[in-house]
């Protein structure tokens, strides 16, 4: 086999690993090789990647539990991401009657967005907020459709609020 083939066939078997030392082994055999600053850039995520989820972890340590009373508390002030005069999903008639939802949603939005606009890479950070929506509401079993009144989607509260809560503070740690 060629040089060139053979950096390629090294570089297709680590390209794809989420391990550093083994991304490491092509810089290492090709320090300026074709495909060198694709790996120091993939080894950089890695380790950004793991710094998110310690600092996640930490944060979930030190936060402090959200009452796990699911009382409602009528939103009057707060701004949420949703548009209230026209809520369609049950999640969003949650968000809109309840004023610590709707408040953590709006920062849930700012967040968000302040994140988009300086990311390099948009594609990957909407795709990121798609994961997180798509676990929360598997995590807090929140229904897709249906007509539910608001006392039947308040227990939901405390999971909804906790998850929210930890997303802006992940969003805005970065």
């Amino acid at each position: 086999m060629d040089p060139p083939a053979l950096e390629l066939s090294h570089w297709e078997s680590v390209r794809s690993s989420q391990s550093i030392a083994v991304i490491q082994t092509y810089l290492d055999r090709y320090p300026n090789g074709l495909f060198a600053d694709v790996a120091r850039a993939r080894i950089r995520e890695i380790e950004d990647k793991a710094r998110h989820q310690q600092q996640s972890s930490r944060e979930r340590e030190t936060l402090p539990a959200p009452s796990s009373n699911s009382a409602l508390v009528p939103r009057t002030w707060q701004k949420p991401s949703v548009d209230c005069t026209r809520p369609g999903e049950p999640l969003e008639f949650l968000i809109c009657a309840d004023g610590e939802i709707a408040e953590w949603d709006g920062r849930l939005g700012r967040a968000f967005r302040r994140k988009l606009n300086q990311a390099a890479d948009k594609q990957q950070v909407r795709q990121d907020e798609r994961n997180w929506i798509e676990r929360r509401s598997a995590e807090c079993k929140v229904p897709r459709r249906g007509d539910y009144t608001t006392a039947q989607l308040a227990p939901l509260k405390p999971c909804i609020l906790q998850m929210t809560r930890e997303r802006v503070f992940v969003l805005e740690a970065n």
